[in-house]
């Protein structure tokens, strides 16, 4: 159910991707690695959708399982799930607080493998610079995703996710030049590279 759910997900098929992963999350054991990565998966879907109550439960819910792991994907993902949109049901101070202990770890943290090793500070980068945007810490948050810089050439969409934010990070100090340059670049790269139609497998749930 998970990987045909990722797959209508990956053809643009929500409603389909959304009901299997729905059924796989009922399926997964609590709190595990499994439940964890459905529910990350899921929770853009149910956003993108427009059931926001769903939503709202599900983050409240990983945070509530999650909220205080030291697994570094597991971290940066339950705070990019929580709080990538404005509409925030959570506690943004305790997402922040796992943003930040996760971040203060990063280079500690090592590498996964994706096809070859790739660091896994960016990530916890990104996450601190959007928990600090949603506490309005930009000048915070224009320090971790700029030390964000080594995303792996493997990870464009990663690169553009965190040179949106920093666009965001920019404007709200009153760099506008900056901003849009940062915008334009992750423009751009999106255009060129990550059309409706070419999107990298598994990477969809990050740009819905």
């Amino acid at each position: 159910l998970y990987s045909s759910g990722i797959a209508d997900g990956h053809d643009g098929r929500w409603q389909d991707a959304k009901q299997k992963l729905s059924e796989a999350l009922q399926l997964a054991p609590e709190k595990s690695k499994y439940w964890h990565r459905t529910a990350y998966r899921l929770s853009f879907l149910l956003a993108y959708t427009g059931e926001l109550d769903r939503y709202d439960q599900l983050c409240k819910k990983t945070m509530s399982d999650f909220g205080n792991t030291e697994l570094p994907s597991q971290a940066e993902r339950t705070v990019k799930m929580c709080l990538f949109l404005s509409h925030v049901a959570v506690d943004v101070e305790e997402v922040g607080r796992l943003a930040d202990r996760a971040y203060a770890r990063a280079d500690e943290a090592g590498t996964f493998s994706w096809g070859r090793d790739v660091p896994y500070q960016p990530y916890l980068a990104l996450a601190k610079g959007i928990a600090d945007i949603r506490r309005e810490q930009f000048e915070s948050a224009i320090e971790a995703l700029e030390s964000a810089e080594d995303f792996s050439e493997l990870d464009l969409y990663g690169a553009c996710m965190r040179d949106i934010y920093l666009a965001t990070a920019y404007a709200r100090t009153g760099q506008h030049e900056r901003s849009i340059k940062r915008m334009a670049a992750a423009d751009e790269v999106i255009g060129e590279e990550f059309s409706a139609d070419n999107l990298p497998v598994g990477t969809w749930s990050d740009w819905i």
